[in-house]
């Protein structure tokens, strides 16, 4: 098995000199869907004679490897993940991306498709976008309320990466909206539903 974890880039300069020297019967592991993506804009696709897998950790390298050390202690830590068998030659392939994604420490695996994981990847991505705008307005409200801004930007950044991130990542976006007081439940549950609409059928593929 060789798993292909190096850059977007790199892949596109690289993955014809790989798959020559990689033996038939070889299984060729992914991180997300990019390079399908590529072969298809060029014309080409993966050798017959090779599985494909992949497995994508839902976070970035830091938080995986974090999480992956906590779980010596804490029972269920970990990264959750999906994984997808694009070519299976010999019948083992999910086996295979199963027990890569239990070698991340994934306490969770769903399974979805290469060609799924480019539309879950380039959407949350996307998403992405449409959160700053409520970060920025967040940090303009502290500073309009006097707070100076260095102390608005920490104030704002503590929030995000602190007990929210934390919360949404124990228990969930719900767990944070319960949190909430009345008065700010409401105001979420505008914000999120804003969001959504502007997301329309986009968002729903998440």
């Amino acid at each position: 098995m060789v798993l292909l974890l190096i850059s977007d880039a790199a892949l596109a300069q690289n993955y014809k000199s790989i798959f020559t020297a990689m033996k038939p019967g070889s299984t060729i592991g992914l991180s997300h869907g990019f390079l399908l993506s590529h072969l298809q804009s060029v014309g080409e696709e993966f050798p017959k004679d090779m599985n494909v897998i992949a497995v994508c950790p839902k976070g970035m390298g830091p938080s995986v490897r974090r999480l992956y050390e906590q779980g010596r202690e804490v029972n269920g830590a970990g990264i959750n993940s999906s994984f997808a068998v694009h070519q299976d030659i010999n019948g083992k392939a999910t086996d295979y991306a199963l027990a890569w994604a239990i070698g991340l420490g994934s306490p969770f695996t769903f399974q979805t498709t290469l060609s799924l994981s480019i539309d879950q990847t380039y959407s949350g991505e996307e998403v992405s976008f449409l959160v700053r705008p409520r970060i920025a307005e967040s940090l303009y409200a502290i500073h309009g309320q006097g707070v100076q801004k260095d102390e608005a930007y920490i104030n704002t950044s503590e929030s995000i990466t602190g007990p929210i991130s934390k919360t949404i990542s124990r228990s969930g976006l719900m767990a944070v909206y319960e949190e909430l007081s009345i008065v700010r439940k409401a105001s979420f549950r505008k914000a999120y539903w804003h969001r959504i609409i502007l997301l329309g059928d986009f968002g729903g593929d998440l």
